[in-house]
């Protein structure tokens, strides 16, 4: 009997030390990767567009900002065809 605790102490030995610290240091933090974006002057002038509030937009075509214009514009098209569809909703024929 003393042969196989002989024999399994043997194949479960310890790794060694050296082995144990390679495994256990600690790692160097990595250095997280960056992008960089550069817009161009259009995608600036969008992004500027997109982010200005109703009453900057009402302001901009007195400005002559072409754009703006043309956003005016809709938005009043829009508010005449909808009160164009509100008026037709409430016209009731007699006949």
């Amino acid at each position: 009997m003393s042969d196989l605790v002989g024999a399994v102490a043997q194949t479960q030995s310890a790794p060694p030390a050296a082995e144990v610290r390679q495994k256990s240091a600690p790692q160097p933090p990595q250095a997280v990767p960056t992008d960089t974006v550069e817009l161009s002057r259009a995608a600036q002038a969008a992004l500027q567009e997109a982010s200005d509030t109703p009453t900057q937009t009402d302001k901009e075509p007195s400005s002559g900002d072409v754009q703006a214009k043309a956003l005016l514009a809709a938005k009043q098209d829009t508010a005449n065809a909808e009160m164009v569809q509100a008026d037709t909703a409430h016209t009731h024929v007699v006949a």
